[in-house]
């Protein structure tokens, strides 16, 4: 059994925390002409985090991350003309990051294949799209191999991988209105990775069966005019939700947030400012709460570009907005812990105009908590340790109750389960190992029949 995460709690004394946002101001990078996309990944095999933009000149802009969140200026790189999106994946299972493009213009999605020093090849044209868009990669026939999932008016076309850089012909999905935006993750349960694809106003669920293919399409009706979407667990269930940011008229838009509770079918609508337009969004617990959070990139009154920060509750609905300054139109937001400090950061494309060079702005998350003492909490009911720890940790519980532990589960910054212990636990305490995941901060929820008890711990 378990329960939604209502209540984060300090590490000192069990207290809830009071959580606000902070993030230091942009620093902007120079990119390409008109960028419209931007992924993050390792290209130099540094541990350090990179940056790559499609700008719709034709051409990538690699940013190298040089630690503490600061970037190298831009090393360019030739793909075809009018690059919609880019994803990152190692599609010749070199072991290095490789990075494709679906382009407007030629009508393909290429591959730029990297050397692992930060430098990529020669573009190469993987396959033909008409009017490609929206581009994701998954391992969708589980054979080890990155695929690739674009979209093409009203299809997905999905290509598997070889593993060898190459791709097979793409497989038609038809979906209805044309798509604008694509996302995958685990939908049913199955894991295998399902798609999730926006059109006018629907989202058009589709399952994977494991073998490249999927199933019937699930349309759910949404706001008009979605321009993105993402998938992510809102609630701390386990399940994959959705939301979507849609420019309605152009003049104020909105969000649509589906529920993954077994069916997308329970659509709730949030308001985000009057005059505000969203373009894109990602997500994150920006504020450290424990609750996954949206950062929008969004256009107030068709002049002014900001970033608009809405704090999660963790059931699934959300606060009231806080604006962040950025250089110029976005098109495109990512978060990531650049500075490697525990904390999500943000990385936002804009760009004046079609003919402008554009910019990434880089804004680091100094977020705080402050804790408020409740006397509803035994200071002596949970302890977790050693914290902070190298990995391995225990969790201790005491109750007077007599009620024995349910689960126990470990989440990470953007709400995403690491360690889960689902089933009922006799003993005091329970180990717990994180030593295969990265350093930073985390989350263990111990769950019993009629408590939930949060404590944040550290992996250094």
């Amino acid at each position: 059994m378990k329960s939604r995460l209502f209540t984060l709690l300090f590490l000192a004394g069990l207290q809830p925390l009071v959580a606000q946002f902070c993030f230091q101001p942009r620093v902007a990078y120079p990119v390409g002409t008109n960028p419209s996309s931007l992924c993050h990944a390792d290209f130099n095999g540094d541990s350090i985090t990179d940056l790559a933009v499609a700008n719709r000149a034709g051409t990538v802009s690699v940013l190298l991350g040089k630690g503490a969140g600061v970037f190298d200026t831009s090393t360019y790189f030739q793909v075809g003309y009018l690059p919609y999106s880019i994803t990152a994946a190692d599609f010749n299972n070199d072991s290095l990051t490789d990075l494709a493009t679906a382009n407007l213009g030629p009508w393909d999605v290429s591959v730029i294949f990297g050397n692992g020093a930060g430098g990529f090849g020669t573009d190469t044209s993987a396959f033909g799209v008409s009017s490609p868009k929206a581009m994701v990669t998954a391992d969708f026939n589980r054979d080890g191999n990155a695929d690739l999932a674009v979209t093409h008016y009203g299809l997905v076309e999905v290509a598997l991988g070889n593993g060898a850089g190459g791709f097979a012909a793409p497989l038609s999905v038809a979906v209805g209105s044309p798509v604008s935006a694509l996302t995958t993750a685990d939908f049913n349960g199955d894991t295998i990775p399902d798609l999730a694809a926006v059109g006018a106003s629907s989202v058009a669920i589709l399952l994977g069966n494991g073998l490249g293919g999927f199933g019937g399409v699930n349309s759910f009706a949404i706001d008009t005019s979605p321009l993105s979407i993402i998938s992510v667990d809102l609630t701390h269930d386990g399940k994959a939700d959705l939301v979507t940011c849609n420019m309605k008229n152009n003049i104020t838009g909105n969000i649509s947030v589906l529920l993954g509770t077994g069916s997308f079918a329970t659509v709730t609508n949030y308001s985000i400012n009057s005059s505000v337009v969203p373009r894109a969004l990602c997500s994150a617990d920006f504020d450290g709460d424990g609750n996954v959070d949206l950062a929008l990139a969004v256009v107030r009154g068709n002049t002014v570009p900001f970033v608009s920060l809405i704090p999660g509750d963790g059931l699934g609905g959300f606060g009231a907005p806080t604006l962040l300054d950025v250089d110029s139109f976005p098109n495109s937001i990512i978060s990531t812990d650049f500075n490697k400090d525990g904390k999500p950061d943000l990385a936002v494309v804009s760009v004046y105009s079609n003919i402008n060079t554009g910019f990434v702005d880089v804004l680091l998350n100094c977020s705080t908590t402050t804790a408020i003492p409740d006397a509803g909490f035994n200071n002596s009911d949970l302890l977790v340790y050693p914290n902070p720890t190298n990995g391995k940790f225990r969790v201790n519980y005491s109750d007077n109750s007599g009620h024995y532990v349910q689960s126990i589960a470990v989440y990470n910054l953007l709400g995403e389960t690491v360690n889960d212990l689902n089933e009922t636990l006799s003993a005091s305490y329970t180990d717990i190992d994180l030593s295969q995941v990265s350093r930073g901060i985390y989350f263990v929820k111990v769950q019993l029949a009629d408590k939930t008890y949060t404590q944040k711990i550290c992996k250094e």
